[in-house]
């Protein structure tokens, strides 16, 4: 599961709270976004509680225990921008949880603004975790012989390798916050940060403009024709991805009529002016 805070009201609370006689196994979790904690257990029975997978209560089944894995990524900023994973406190006689742990890396999701309240602030999303950040490493197994749960490279819910599934499933489809389904960045295709160093992008093929981007230190910048760039709305601090060429460094771009060069939006079609 991928949890994304906003802020707002969740600025004095915990992105994900968890009340008395919660329990089960929670694996493979993202949590990311301004609140007062990641996960906030205030409310506690009797329920044993770890970050290391255990029994429980020592009986065969497991029951009455909460398995909270050292491998979820809590990644929650407070207001002052400090990085505050747990608001633990549980009161006797529930079983203290001595020293709960989950990794503190930013899960590098594919675009998301750090700073927003609301809907309204929102340009454009895109919770899928990039190819090879933190989300992918330290993955957890599903329960052996559990047959609902599906074995997976990634943590949280989106594969930053495969398409999009919230396309046509969600009020984020319907408001255009979301790419199209077949928008697929990877490393080799992302254009953003600086280009300081001579880079072709080759016919035929579609790159993705995440970011601002600068051609820099004299590089040149070619654009072979066919080739298609397409862009999100927003990065992560906000602003409008761009392509600026500065001072001393080129780009060279020839498109042709019958193979042109371009420039157009991640949004699915039907959104786009006709």
């Amino acid at each position: 599961a991928t949890f994304i805070s906003a802020g707002g009201s969740k600025v004095n609370d915990g992105l994900m709270r968890l009340r008395e006689g919660t329990g089960g196994r929670m694996g493979n979790i993202i949590l990311t976004g301004v609140a007062a904690s990641g996960l906030q257990n205030s409310d506690c029975g009797s329920e044993f509680r770890s970050s290391t997978f255990v029994n429980g209560d020592g009986s065969t089944n497991g029951k009455n225990f909460l398995y909270f894995s050292e491998n979820n990524i809590l990644f929650t900023r407070n207001t002052l921008g400090t990085n505050v994973q747990f608001d633990i406190n549980c009161p006797s006689p529930s079983p203290p949880w001595s020293n709960p742990t989950a990794v503190a890396l930013n899960p590098d999701l594919i675009s998301v603004p750090n700073d927003w309240n609301n809907e309204a602030d929102l340009k454009q999303i895109d919770p899928r975790a990039k190819v090879g950040g933190a989300a992918y490493s330290n993955v957890d197994v599903p329960p052996v012989g559990d047959a609902f749960f599906q074995v997976t490279n990634y943590k949280g819910a989106f594969s930053g390798s495969s398409a999009l599934w919230l396309d046509q499933w969600s009020l984020l489809y319907q408001n255009a916050l979301l790419p199209a389904a077949d928008v697929l960045p990877t490393p080799a295709t992302t254009l953003s940060g600086q280009i300081s160093g001579d880079r072709t992008l080759t016919r035929g093929s579609t790159y993705y403009l995440t970011g601002q981007t600068f051609v820099t230190n004299g590089a040149t910048l070619s654009i072979e024709d066919g080739v298609t760039i397409k862009a999100y709305r927003q990065e992560a601090n906000g602003k409008a991805p761009t392509l600026v060429v500065e001072k001393n460094s080129k780009i060279n771009a020839i498109g042709t009529a019958a193979s042109p060069i371009t420039f157009t939006s991640v949004l699915p079609s039907s959104f786009l002016p006709k």
